[in-house]
């Protein structure tokens, strides 16, 4: 295939990604938008039912500390205990319910910045079961006394869809669209510069009646 082909096939390509990012980030938007809301309370009490995400609308962050861990590849994982901002005092540890996971950096980031979160968009994929034993120990050295077993754990950073998110994949049609006519401007140029020695060689091999 030909280096114009090439052109050819990356500014579809690049077309087609904008149109789906165009097409999808007002659906990200509309799904955040109608997410269940619930309580901490709420949700260790009644669980999340059917509901595969929710908004949390009372989230605190615990001030004991959090278990981390980033690997090779340097994606990362963390764990913190959460809590009801609407609690006058951070409960003790034998009593916490909820854990927060968070596989992202900028999530990270936001949020111990500020943790008194209020309302978080979350995700609940994982199982107190499957936390492997560096979360469970870490955070048993930090909160004695915290019981795994009563603990729900719920996620951010992932698949969870928020207008964040939403605008990300808005920038991203924006900036495919604009490759996309970049690979088809440079197209046109190569073409257009191709013809012109062309058209002047069959210029000079086919001279004029009059000359």
């Amino acid at each position: 295939m030909t280096r114009r082909s090439w052109l050819i096939v990356a500014a579809f390509a690049l077309f087609l990604h904008g149109g789906c990012c165009l097409e999808l980030s007002p659906r990200i938007r509309k799904q955040a938008e109608n997410l269940p809301r619930m309580t901490c309370a709420e949700l260790v009490r009644n669980g999340p039912g059917k509901n595969q995400f929710l908004k949390l609308t009372d989230v605190r962050l615990c001030s004991g500390g959090y278990a981390f861990y980033r690997d090779m590849d340097a994606a990362m994982e963390m764990f913190i205990p959460i809590y009801s901002s609407r609690l006058a005092q951070e409960p003790p540890a034998r009593e916490l319910t909820l854990l927060l996971n968070i596989e992202d950096d900028r999530d990270r980031e936001r949020l111990l910045a500020r943790p008194d979160v209020d309302e978080l968009i979350c995700e609940l994929w994982w199982r107190v079961d499957q936390l492997e034993p560096w979360v469970t120990d870490c955070l048993a050295a930090k909160y004695p006394g915290i019981r795994f077993r009563n603990c729900r754990v719920v996620s951010v950073g992932l698949h969870e869809p928020t207008p964040i998110k939403a605008q990300e994949v808005w920038w991203y049609g924006i900036v495919s669209f604009l490759l996309g006519g970049a690979a088809l401007g440079l197209f046109i140029w190569l073409r257009v510069r191709q013809r012109s020695p062309e058209m002047e060689s069959e210029r000079l091999a086919c001279p004029s009646s009059t000359d």
